[in-house]
């Protein structure tokens, strides 16, 4: 449906000085609003302002009515859903030719519907949290949250509400377009001040509202005219990692390590499992069912990449070496009647998505932390995390002669056309001969699960 305005005179009523109001007039659906300018003319002086010699108060006026009108055009093109509410959110109340203060046509409180949502309330308190209205920050988090987790998409679902708690905190639920440089250039102060903050916790953040922002420039909420990201306006924080990769003496040293803890042992198997599983994360690794290990191949797609890739992502396909069979034969789930069990003991069947993630949070806290001792014990100055191995992994290969169209394919990743034609080239024995580059000392495989 298209979207009509006219700026004219209302000539309705007069004002005591014997002006009247100019206004714009939208039209949308068959329905028409009247929005007040900041200016006020006689019937004359109206009439006189496509004249080629006017005084300078008229000047002035005629001039501020054309900016106006170039602004609505670009607001009107940028817009993909257009409503009053979010006119007046956007435009009305921030144009500096237009009278109004205060959203007119404001809807009500709204409430999400989140009946299917029940297993995500305990963790996710925003969805019950109450003050949505369209244009604030508790709605665009709300609203945006809710997408997420129907798309299972938890972790990230978390990153947007832990993002909304922190800006909560620092000026309330404003409304989205008054998010501008300085707000930004504020809250990263503000941050930087609280002792508890990690540096990297600004730039996260803060992704979440460009996020945001962008959606609610195509709802028509907000003017791209007025985005502060970019270069000259607010530029987000990067994270700067001091070390990329651990050294390739660290794995050997790892697989070799004793303990009589059963926990210590599951995570630093785990942990080297990812490694030699092309850098395969946690989530691939708890999602890993006996259907997908045939033969001395295992075969998934990347867990990160499954929204944001559906049509595009490929395969993974991961040679299992001798140090892979031993550790699935230590910590392996029976096969089970179907053959369709995980194979590894993280999750279990019945779990939802929200017992999903807990668990893998959970998992992921507890390998770290021993893997953490484990560097400590073997005086290994890296980085130990599960977030490092992908990394490493990726490092060793390129070291070993492995091309970057190769590690791109093994890493799963999806920004290359004519890589991901080269890699539906690649062949099992590759995968087989890469993979086995990787293993550079003697195994004498342990045969018990705490060795």
């Amino acid at each position: 449906m298209p979207i009509t305005y006219n700026v004219r005179l209302d000539d309705r009523r007069i004002k005591k000085d014997g002006t009247y109001p100019v206004k714009v007039w939208v039209t949308y659906e068959r329905r028409a609003l009247p929005y007040s300018t900041i200016y006020n003319l006689s019937k004359s002086d109206w009439d006189k302002l496509n004249a080629s010699n006017l005084r300078e108060e008229l000047r002035t006026i005629r001039d501020g009515i054309r900016k106006l009108e170039i602004q609505l055009q670009d607001y009107l093109q940028e817009t993909d859903e257009f409503s009053f509410e979010n006119f007046e959110i956007a435009f009305v109340i921030h144009n500096k030719f237009m009278a109004r203060t205060k959203v007119k046509n404001r809807g009500e409180e709204v409430k999400f519907k989140v009946d299917d949502l029940a297993q995500y309330e305990k963790r996710f308190k925003i969805l019950k949290e109450e003050g949505a209205r369209k244009g604030n920050l508790l709605y665009c988090y709300q609203k945006y949250i809710i997408e997420l987790l129907k798309n299972r998409q938890t972790k990230t679902a978390s990153v947007y509400q832990s993002a909304y708690n922190s800006l909560v905190k620092y000026k309330g639920i404003i409304e989205i377009t008054q998010v501008t440089e300085a707000y930004l250039n504020g809250y990263e102060s503000w941050m930087k001040g609280k002792e508890e903050n990690k540096a990297t916790s600004v730039g996260i953040w803060v992704r979440t509202l460009r996020r945001l922002i962008k959606v609610a420039i195509k709802q028509g909420v907000f003017l791209q005219s007025k985005f502060p990201f970019g270069r000259d306006k607010y530029v987000i924080p990067s994270k700067k990692n001091a070390k990329d990769a651990f050294d390739v003496a660290v794995i050997p040293a790892v697989y070799h390590f004793k303990t009589t803890s059963e926990w210590a042992a599951l995570s630093r198997d785990a942990w080297l499992f990812m490694y030699f599983g092309n850098g395969m994360n946690m989530k691939d690794l708890c999602l890993l069912r006996y259907p997908q290990y045939v033969g001395d191949y295992i075969t998934f797609e990347r867990a990160k990449i499954e929204r944001t890739a559906k049509d595009r992502t490929e395969e993974i396909v991961v040679y299992v070496n001798e140090i892979m069979k031993a550790i699935i034969e230590r910590w392996g789930n029976p096969r089970g009647e179907d053959g369709n069990n995980y194979i590894f003991p993280f999750y279990e069947e019945g779990m939802n998505d929200m017992d999903k993630y807990i668990k893998l949070e959970d998992t992921i806290k507890i390998t770290n932390r021993w893997m953490r001792k484990i560097f400590g014990e073997l005086k290994l100055d890296f980085p130990s995390n599960t977030k490092m191995v992908r990394n490493s992994m990726a490092t060793h290969l390129l070291y070993n002669g492995a091309s970057t169209e190769f590690i791109k394919g093994v890493l799963g990743h999806q920004n290359i056309t004519t890589t991901q034609i080269y890699l539906s080239s690649f062949k099992k024995p590759v995968v087989k001969e890469h993979a086995e580059k990787l293993v550079t000392f003697d195994l004498n495989l342990p045969d018990k699960r705490t060795a």
